[in-house]
C-alpha cells in the first residue's frame, strides 16, 4: 500500500518560562513500522494474560478500532473481543503455546479474521519513601507565609511499570508476523502534607496506554507530531524591520503561518545573516514540506552562531530525519497528563507545623 506523506501545520501559543512562545505543530503521517502486521486489517484481540490483561486487551482493541488514515478512513476492521470469546471456547488470556495459536487460527478462519492479537502483560505499582528538602512555613502571615525554613520532609514516590509482550498471528499462514516486548513506566511523587493528585490506577493506565500506543505505531500508519518553536527576538534585526518581525509573530499566533512566512521572506534581503530570521524561514520551509531548503536555512543560521542554540540543534536533526522520511523527535512536550504531574511535583511547596 502506498501512503502519501502529509504535512500540516497548526500554530499554538504556549506559556514557557513566564513568556509566550509561538510554536508550529508539525504533523506527518508515517508508515507502520511492521509492514507484515499492517497488511492484516481484519483483526481481533483475543486476550492477554496477567492481572492487567483485561484492561490491556480492551485498550488495544479500542486503539486499533480508532486507527485512521489522514483521509479519515478507518484502517482496521476490528471484531469485538467479547462477542468472539463468548462463542470460541478459547481461553481469555493467551501465552502463545502452539495449541493456543492453532486454536486462534482455526477460529480466525471460521470467522473471516485475518489477524489475531494476543500476549501477556506484567504490571506493577511500586511505592517507596524518600527524604527531600522543602521550604517549610515556620511563621504564618496572612494570606502568605511570613517566614520559612528549609527542612527535610518525608515524601512518597509511585512508579507504575508495564512489560507487555504482544503477538499477532496471520490466520492464513499460521505464522507469527509481529511480536516484541514493550516496557513503559509512569511515576509520581508528593511530600508530607501535600495531597496526592494522581492515583495508582491512573499511573498504571497511563503506562498501559503508552504501551498500546507503541503497538499502534508498529501495526498501522500513524501521525508523528512535534511542536517547533518560532524565534521572537526582534532586537537583532535592522531597526526598520523590527515592527514587521513582531507583526509576523502575531500572525503566527493567530494561526496565519502563511502571512507570517510571507513577512519573514520579505525581510531576508535586508537581514541575510540574522539567526532568528533564518531559523524562522527554515520553519516556514518545513511547513511547505520543503525539507532540503529548511535544512539549508537552519545550516545558515547555525553558521552565524557564536554559541550553541538548542532550537537550531533540534531543527537540524528534525529536518534531516524528515528529508529521509524517518521518525523524528524533539520539541516542546504538550502532554496534559505529564503537565499535571510536573506542575504538581514542581510547584512551590510549603508544609505547616
Amino acid at each position: 500500500m502506498t501512503l502519501k506523506n502529509t504535512l500540516l501545520v497548526t500554530v499554538v501559543t504556549m506559556a514557557m518560562a513566564a513568556c509566550a512562545t509561538t510554536t508550529a505543530t508539525v504533523t506527518r503521517e508515517l508508515s507502520a513500522r511492521n509492514a507484515d502486521a499492517s497488511s492484516l486489517r481484519d483483526v481481533t484481540v483475543l486476550g492477554f494474560t496477567g492481572d492487567a490483561g483485561e484492561e490491556f486487551a480492551n485498550r488495544l482493541e479500542a486503539k486499533l478500532s480508532s486507527a485512521t488514515l489522514s483521509t479519515g478512513e478507518r484502517y482496521f476492521t476490528v471484531k469485538e473481543r467479547q462477542s468472539l470469546n463468548s462463542r470460541s471456547g478459547l481461553t481469555r488470556g493467551f501465552r502463545g503455546t502452539s495449541a493456543e495459536v492453532q486454536a486462534a487460527v482455526d477460529y480466525g478462519q471460521q470467522n473471516g479474521v485475518s489477524g489475531v492479537y494476543f500476549g501477556s502483560i506484567d504490571a506493577d505499582v511500586d511505592r517507596s519513601s524518600y527524604v527531600a528538602n522543602r521550604q517549610v512555613c515556620v511563621e504564618q502571615g496572612f494570606p502568605l507565609c511570613k517566614k520559612s525554613e528549609t527542612r527535610q520532609v518525608r515524601c512518597t514516590k509511585l512508579v507504575a511499570s508495564v512489560n507487555a509482550s504482544p503477538k499477532l498471528v496471520n490466520v492464513d499462514t499460521s505464522n507469527t508476523v509481529y511480536g516484541r516486548t514493550i516496557s513503559k513506566s509512569s511515576e509520581y511523587s508528593w511530600c508530607l502534607n501535600e495531597q496526592q493528585q494522581v492515583s495508582e490506577s491512573a499511573l498504571l493506565s497511563k503506562a498501559i496506554n503508552d504501551a498500546v500506543t507503541e503497538i499502534r505505531k508498529d501495526v498501522a500508519p500513524w501521525e508523528a507530531k512535534v511542536d517547533v518553536a518560532l524565534k521572537s527576538d526582534s532586537s537583532t534585526l535592522a531597526e526598520i524591520d523590527r515592527e514587521a518581525f513582531v507583526g509576523a509573530a502575531k500572525f503566527a499566533e493567530a494561526g496565519r503561518i502563511d502571512r507570517a512566512c510571507g513577512i519573514y521572506a520579505s525581510l531576508e534581503e535586508a537581514n541575510p545573516e540574522n539567526v532568528e530570521l533564518l531559523y524562522n524561514l527554515g520553519v516556514c520551509r518545513e511547513t511547505e514540506e520543503n525539507f532540503i531548503e529548511a535544512l539549508s536555512y537552519y545550516s545558515r543560521a547555525d553558521s552565524y552562531l557564536i554559541n550553541p542554540d538548542k532550537d537550531i540543534n533540534i531543527a537540524l536533526q528534525r529536518a534531516r530525519a524528515l528529508e529521509q522520511g524517518l521518525e523524528f523527535d524533539g520539541g516542546t512536550s504538550n502532554n496534559p497528563f505529564e503537565t499535571l504531574m510536573n506542575d504538581t511535583t514542581n510547584q512551590l511547596r510549603a508544609t505547616f507545623d
